[in-house]
């Protein structure tokens, strides 16, 4: 009997490694499900930070840089990690699995992302509370030092998440075997030994 995988290929169910499969239908799964938490969030967020009340309170602050890392950082990083899992093995010929370091970097983006978004934001909130105060410069700049230490440990989460997928994509084209052939279609010699038969 045969069935159609996530990765394209068309083979019989009894060969199928059901750890692979689980493992590939959850990272990639998991992964757009990460990305389409961050477009809800950032959307939700823009549409707060688009009200006049907001925008006079925090326009000029870290809000609106916040709402960026969630939507540039957070929903297009872990679209882009998703396809990477699922693209880069077919497009460079390497049979692959997703291991530790996978994890790592979707684990490790994801809390910097996270991190980092909410600094920025509760860091525009407080910035926007200390000017209605009439806060002197020293008093803002030293309260908004911690929150901008934690946006920083974010995006050093982040970096530190995105070095991991480039050392997962280098030991995938390193150490990974090269794959006979990657697409729905039979190799060539397979072709060619059923047509002549």
């Amino acid at each position: 009997m045969l069935d159609s995988t996530i990765f394209g290929l068309f083979i019989p169910m009894e060969n199928l490694l059901p750890v692979f499969v689980t493992t590939l239908v959850f990272v990639v799964l998991g992964l757009i499900v990460f990305a389409l938490a961050f477009l809800v969030m950032a959307t939700i967020v823009q549409a707060i930070g688009g009200l006049r009340s907001v925008i006079s309170y925090t326009g000029a602050t870290e809000w609106p840089i916040g709402a960026l890392v969630y939507a540039a950082l957070g929903t297009y990083t872990f679209a882009f990690l998703a396809l990477a899992a699922h693209a880069f093995p077919r497009l460079l010929r390497r049979a692959w699995t997703y291991g530790s370091l996978t994890d790592a970097a979707q684990w490790l983006t994801f809390a910097g992302v996270a991190i980092a978004g909410a600094a920025l934001m509760f860091s525009g909130i407080a910035h926007g509370s200390l000017l209605a105060q009439s806060a002197g410069p020293d008093v803002i700049s030293s309260t908004l030092l911690w929150y901008r230490l934690g946006a920083l440990a974010g995006m050093s989460l982040a970096a530190l998440g995105a070095l991991a997928f480039l050392l997962d994509l280098f030991l995938m084209y390193t150490a990974g075997e090269p794959a006979v052939y990657v697409t729905t279609a039979p190799p060539p010699d397979a072709a060619v030994t059923s047509a002549a038969s």
